[in-house]
Formats: structure tokens, sequence, C-alpha cells
């Protein structure tokens, strides 16, 4: 697989795009290759940012970021939204996406989802607040479907999970967890008169890619070794 990592301001605005490592035809307009996973993260782009009042906290950028607008990159599979705070959750850079989009899911910690829910700017159901991970729990991590590269192929899993800091009054301090395993192609062999498919259940989200436990797939991370004594 590869991961292509792109800074698109001075602060903490990332483009994290996925992709196999199999060199297949591009999908759509900007080329990218079937089974590619991208995640815009805390987007703020242009403009001042302000808490509770100008006069309390105004930021601003002190370079320009290297896009103006978030029409200038690919659509994004999932928007991440780490903090609450406006330099984080800047609604703005957020008014920027598209509402009607098929394709981009917000998930937020649970604080900037309320706000961006608070924006009505995007459908209801595709602003998701992130759940706690907890290893106790499996659907405490966000898990999306990647459909095969050819029949016969084994289909892909990206996965978020929200860590918050412990005694960390002021929410600054998540650790966000993403994982990507490429979907692959069969390999070079005689077909087969029917392929089976991968059994899964629907999850809340709306989109075709999302889902939140997939059955007959190896977990995502790989499970650790066991420990020596």
């Amino acid at each position: 697989m590869s991961l292509k990592i792109k800074h698109l301001n001075g602060d903490t605005t990332f483009l994290l795009t996925f992709s196999p490592t199999e060199q297949r035809p591009p999908s759509h307009r900007y080329g990218y290759p079937p089974g590619t996973f991208s995640v815009l993260v805390d987007p703020w782009l242009t403009g001042p940012s302000s808490m509770w009042h100008p006069k309390f906290l105004l930021s601003k950028h002190t370079v320009p970021s290297c896009i103006t607008n978030l029409s200038h990159i690919p659509e994004p599979n999932v928007v991440l939204v780490s903090q609450d705070k406006p330099d984080h959750c800047h609604e703005p850079t957020l008014r920027q996406l598209d509402p009607t989009s098929s394709l981009t899911n917000v998930l937020a910690v649970p604080g900037a989802a309320k706000k961006i829910r608070g924006m009505k700017h995007f459908d209801q159901f595709r602003v998701h607040a992130l759940p706690v991970y907890s290893s106790k729990d499996a659907d405490s991590v966000i898990r999306f479907y990647i459909p095969p590269l050819s029949p016969g192929g084994a289909a892909g899993e990206a996965t978020i999970a929200y860590v918050p800091a412990k005694m960390d009054v002021s929410g600054l301090h998540n650790a966000l967890g993403i994982t990507y395993r490429p979907p692959t192609a069969a390999p070079s062999a005689p077909p087969m008169h029917h392929t089976p498919k991968p059994e899964f259940r629907y999850s809340n989200f709306s989109s075709p890619y999302a889902y939140h436990q997939m059955r007959n797939m190896p977990p995502t991370p790989p499970e650790s070794p066991p420990q020596r004594p």
C-alpha cells in the first residue's frame, strides 16, 4: 500500500490518501486508482479563527494555505475533526464541502459533531460523533468496507478510532487512530463461476462504503503476537 500525506496549511490540516500498491487505471477524474481511501483532517484554510469573541482569542494563519478552497482537492471519503475548537472545527472551511455529497462522511469528537450538526449544512445522517475506543467494544472502532479490485479479490478495510487523553478537561490532546488494509485483485487463475461475497452488517452510515462490522475478514490492525514470558 501507499500513503500520501499533504499538509494543506501551517497548522493541523492534512489530506491523507491511502491507495493499494497495484497499478490500476484511475476510477474518476482525480486519477485515484480503485481502492483509494482519503481522510481530510481538521480543515481550516482561510480566514480567522476566534474563540467565544475575537477580543478574547483571534488566530490567523501566518503563511497562506496551499489551497484556498476544498474544491481544489478530491472529494474525501472522511472529514475527521479532532477538536471542537474553531481552529480545528472551522465553520467557514467546512461549509466549502458539498452538502449533497454521497461519498463524504464527517466524523468528529462529540463536541465538534454537535457544533457541525448545528451548522445545518450537512445531511444529519452524514455527521457522526466518534465513540470512545474500548478494547472490549468492537463497535467503538468505525470500519469502512472497501470493495475488492476484481471479482475473487479480497476486500479492504479502513478503520478510525478515537482515544481521548485521561484527565484532559480541555479536550486538546485527543488521539485518533487510522488503519488501512488495501483491497486486492484476484491472482491470475481460471475464471470462477461464482465468486462469494464477504458477509457484512450495515452500519448506521448511509455511505455504500461504510459498515461497522464485517465477518469472514482478518482483523484490522492485525492482532499483536503473544508476549513472551
